[in-house]
């Protein structure tokens, strides 16, 4: 009889990923022509407008990032009703051959997400790293070598992107962005969103 072995992943971090429906190109042009500035770190650009996606213009990419969203919170990771995310801010990042985005987190805010409005393989992979206080198996003061590279064993994985494809994570989760390696400039749309309701019960209940 073989032996029957489980694998459970335990505390692991929920990254989403969904490929959605073509949005228009009116909207795809508003996107890519709003009013840029180079970014602090000289490696990028994003849109001086902070909440895009308030923009009449952009409100069918709207729609379609918070049905995502409901899928996430909702079908994943099970929040109830009573709860409720809104999007905090949204921005264009435009990374032009060459740019590329350092490992960051996104603060004051619980989620997080982006959408590719145009990407190629190679305009850079996005890459999610595990924050060296976070231990799901050994800790980094302690090297062990793996035959092959899992969920379970790696501290860093990544993602090629596709045009349309949505991601959504915890703010906390370390991330960056290759360098754009192609001759064309890789346009993406970054987000975060806050809890919004009843959080706790009793002596620590809260509603924000």
């Amino acid at each position: 009889m073989d032996k029957q072995i489980t694998i459970v992943p335990l505390f692991g971090i929920p990254v989403f990923n969904s490929m959605t429906e073509n949005i228009s190109e009116e909207t795809k042009t508003f996107l890519k022509n709003v009013q840029f500035e180079r970014m602090f770190s000289k490696n990028g650009w994003y849109s001086t407008d902070k909440y895009i996606l308030n923009k009449p213009e952009a409100k069918p990419l709207y729609n379609m990032i918070m049905a995502e969203l409901h899928l996430y919170i909702r079908d994943v990771l099970k929040v109830k009703d009573n709860v409720k995310f809104e999007m905090t801010n949204s921005w264009v990042v435009k990374h032009e051959p060459g740019d590329w985005g350092q490992a960051h987190i996104h603060t004051n805010c619980l989620l997080s997400g982006v959408y590719y409005l145009q990407t190629n393989e190679e305009s850079g992979q996005l890459v999610f790293r595990k924050n060296t206080n976070y231990i799901n198996l050994f800790p980094t003061a302690i090297d062990i070598e793996f035959d092959e590279f899992l969920l379970y064993n790696s501290r860093c994985w990544s993602f090629q992107p596709k045009n349309n494809q949505v991601f959504f994570f915890p703010s906390h989760l370390l991330h960056s962005i290759d360098e754009n390696e192609s001759d064309e400039d890789r346009y993406a749309i970054a987000f975060n969103f806050f809890p919004k309701g009843k959080l706790g019960e009793k002596e620590f209940e809260l509603t924000i």
